[in-house]
């Protein structure tokens, strides 16, 4: 189960189980359906057969006839984005011949081998990420060694246990100017005399850090000052005892930066504090610690020094119906991903709650020529009341319903997001939603509808479905703007 601290990236216990990877175990399936199981999760990448047992609930997996080495593909649909600097534990029910090794992706970070036997047992395996500075997560290998070498294998988990140790790293991505000299970066620890290693990565560069011991004192470590010379991002993590955090530094084009700058000077807080919750989708999810939620928050903490936390709750794939099941329905029969990300989330006090959702509900298919929704329209009403309805009972937070995003022209053959028709109807039912219930409406839409689909497509990443890094600057910039009304 997942621990979050507000804003903060430390946990103290992480564990990737089948309802929220899609891993399988127990007998709990209680996620097909949402994506479904066999090739989509585990799929053979060289010289393997893989094979769902629906009926006695494990997968197989196989080498080729007459191969002796082979790899299998687990994906984790929509894996939380783990901190850096982590040792995990790879624990799994099998029986097979040969031997059997994990490895991550993109990082030749590999387990030691283990002997298959023909009974059933346990294995645990590590899987040491401490010099690793890449946060995403989503994709092992399964290696299979040795003549007709063959697993089943079943509760696969993955599992990073630590002691009670709280790290806070600053709140939000610092954006900034290239060739900006960075101040040091203070990281607030408990207990207060912790030592650990500070992980520092230049653009690009996050599968190969700098490491550097450290030692707090009195309760804080801090990261030495250095110039930000290059554009993207650089990432300051620091890890102990297998719990880390991490803040990025974004360097952005003197203009955006300077736009940033001007709209968060202009937010107001009158010397109260501002606690920020996103409920929301990819756009919000995914490159969390330097997306426009992060910058956002980075530049209000800019001028607000301690005055602003943020709790992400955003999950890739999420749709309207998903958010009301977390928040009206009992865990138990909950049918929707990562139930985690929402755990103790009503035992912190927001101000301001944005959803922001409707890439997903609105995604359609050839089947249906590009015109039905994946999710009826005529049902986002609904949803949109007990959401609603929730969340004036557990908050007294301003809640805004986000609209919908203007993205480039898809004209994908087989599945489309982003179709104005679709989206249209979609933000229709949020700005009815927000009037009906005297909650607010943040039509950001309009401000990406008036870019020209050329400028678009520099705001979007080439599935056009996901924001650039000059696409989360330009969201930054509105919600600045937003909060400055």
């Amino acid at each position: 189960m997942n621990k979050f601290i507000a804003c903060v990236s430390a946990l103290t216990v992480l564990t990737l189980h089948a309802e929220s990877v899609h891993f399988f175990g127990g007998g709990d399936f209680t996620e097909k359906g949402v994506y479904g199981y066999g090739a989509a999760t585990f799929s053979p990448s060289m010289k393997t057969i893989v094979k769902w047992n629906e009926a006695d609930g494990f997968m197989h997996v196989e080498l080729h006839k007459g191969a002796d080495f082979g790899r299998a593909t687990i994906k984790f649909y929509n894996s939380v984005k783990t901190p850096c600097g982590l040792k995990f534990q790879i624990r799994f029910r099998a029986k097979g011949s040969g031997r059997i090794m994990f490895e991550r992706d993109k990082s030749s970070i590999r387990t030691a081998w283990a002997n298959l036997s023909n009974e059933w047992k346990i294995y645990d395996l590590t899987l040491d990420c401490s010099k690793n500075n890449n946060e995403l997560f989503n994709v092992i290998y399964l290696y299979l060694n040795g003549k007709n070498a063959a697993v089943d294998l079943d509760d696969l988990t993955i599992t990073a246990t630590v002691s009670d140790t709280i790290i806070v790293p600053p709140a939000g991505a610092l954006t900034v100017k290239p060739g900006v000299a960075i101040p040091e970066q203070v990281f607030k620890v408990y207990p207060r005399d912790l030592k650990g290693n500070f992980l520092f990565s230049e653009p690009g560069k996050l599968n190969a850090p700098q490491l550097t011991p450290a030692a707090s004192y009195l309760g804080k470590v801090s990261f030495p000052g250095f110039t930000a010379e290059k554009e993207g991002f650089y990432r300051i993590t620091f890890a102990t005892g297998g719990v880390s955090a991490f803040r990025d530094v974004v360097v952005a084009p003197a203009a955006e930066v300077d736009a940033l700058e001007a709209a968060a000077q202009k937010v107001d807080l009158q010397g109260k504090p501002l606690r920020i919750c996103y409920l929301a989708d990819s756009l919000t999810d995914f490159e969390r610690d330097h997306n426009h939620a992060a910058i956002t928050v980075g530049m209000l903490e800019k001028y607000n020094p301690g005055m602003v936390t943020c709790r992400n709750a955003g999950i890739g794939g999420d749709l309207t119906r998903y958010i009301n099941w977390r928040l009206n329905t009992a865990a138990a029969k909950q049918v929707c991903m990562r139930r985690y990300m929402y755990d103790a989330i009503w035992d912190e006090e927001f101000d301001i709650i944005f959803i922001s959702v409707g890439h997903n509900d609105t995604v359609t298919f050839a089947r249906s020529n590009f015109k039905d929704p994946q999710l009826p329209i005529r049902w986002i009403p609904g949803f949109f009341d007990e959401i609603i309805s929730a969340l004036k009972k557990k908050t007294n937070a301003r809640i805004v319903l986000v609209s919908g995003f203007s993205t480039p022209v898809n004209n994908h053959t087989s599945v489309r997001f982003g179709v104005p028709e679709l989206i249209s109807q979609y933000n229709d039912c949020a700005r009815k939603a927000a009037e009906k219930h005297g909650v607010e409406y943040f039509d950001i839409y309009s401000e990406f509808a008036k870019f020209t689909n050329d400028e678009k497509l520099k705001l979007y990443n080439s599935d056009l479905i996901h924001l650039s890094p000059a696409g989360h600057r330009m969201t930054a910039l509105k919600y600045l703007e937003y909060l400055a009304r």
